[in-house]
């Protein structure tokens, strides 16, 4: 059974608070940018921005480093700790380790890393998040239906498979008491801020019209780059085909690179010159802050 999102629920959609899970390299620039930028859906009053950093040895700094006002994102990322340090001092964000701060979240983002054991996505981090928070939505306000956004990385077919059954086994149903969305992130160390305005990005979801929802909201902070909408299976498989690809190219050049090493050749230049003939140069080859867009 579906549960359509329709028109006057969207018209009359308020966005109050936004909690942002895992304050790395994906989420720490997020909750920045959407607490500076001043979100304004269904009120005047500025949406509240609170970054969850779960309780950890390791980690637990963040929280204290946060709400001080400082980016807990190491080296150089340009406007980073400009965000923070403004958005904090206008007490639009601040950070805690208590999940049960998301039980009246209206948006909650999910930025907390996927890697893989073997051949297997590797999901501990993120179903340790999102346990925490399906137990406190168990408690939300009655009526009220949180927008869950998962920036994570996901094999296909996961978001129908594996996430909706999981929060319908905490009483959460899609479309009924929450909505999933998904919206593959595509940053980039030492350009976080920038990749995040400029990137064009998929806004995904299992509701029709949860795309439109999240567009809603990163409308505010991609403002150089081009929403899609779509849904969640096709932002899944588009995911997994662009990280597939960035990998075989990735792979291809090392080879190259070991070749041209074995014979004494720049491969660099070998590089340059095979982007020019291809009319795709780019400033990589010189600058390990620079995207290759290059063809090699």
């Amino acid at each position: 059974m579906s549960y359509p999102l329709y028109r006057n629920d969207l018209k009359n959609w308020c966005v109050e608070k936004i909690g942002v899970i895992g304050p790395g390299i994906v989420g720490m620039p997020m909750a920045a940018m959407l607490a500076y930028s001043k979100i304004r859906i269904g009120q005047n009053k500025p949406a509240e921005v609170v970054v969850v950093q779960r309780k950890s040895n390791t980690s637990g700094w963040k929280v204290k480093s946060i709400n001080e006002g400082k980016s807990v994102i190491g080296g150089i990322e340009p406007e980073l700790d400009r965000l923070v340090e403004t958005a904090v001092k206008d007490g639009i964000l601040s950070a805690s380790d208590d999940y049960n701060i998301l039980v009246d979240a209206d948006v909650i983002l999910v930025c907390v890393q996927t890697d893989k054991k073997g051949l297997e996505p590797d999901y501990g981090p993120l179903f340790e998040a999102l346990t925490n928070t399906a137990e406190v939505l168990q408690n939300k306000k009655a009526g009220k239906k949180p927008l869950i956004i998962i920036e994570s990385t996901l094999g296909p077919s996961s978001m129908e498979s594996i996430i909706k059954p999981f929060f319908a086994k905490y009483g959460l149903i899609e479309g009924k008491d929450i909505y999933l969305g998904n919206s593959p992130n595509r940053v980039m160390p030492g350009r976080l801020v920038e990749r995040i305005k400029r990137s064009d990005k998929l806004v995904a979801g299992l509701n029709p019209s949860t795309p439109q929802m999240i567009s809603e909201i990163y409308s505010n902070i991609v403002t150089e780059g081009t929403l899609y909408k779509t849904n969640s299976l096709t932002a899944e498989v588009v995911k997994t085909f662009e990280n597939a690809y960035r990998d075989v190219r990735i792979a291809f050049s090392a080879e190259i690179a070991n070749y041209c090493d074995f014979n004494n050749i720049n491969f660099y230049s070998v590089r340059d010159k095979v982007n020019t003939l291809l009319h795709q140069e780019d400033k990589a080859s010189n600058s390990p802050n620079e995207v290759p867009s290059g063809d090699f």
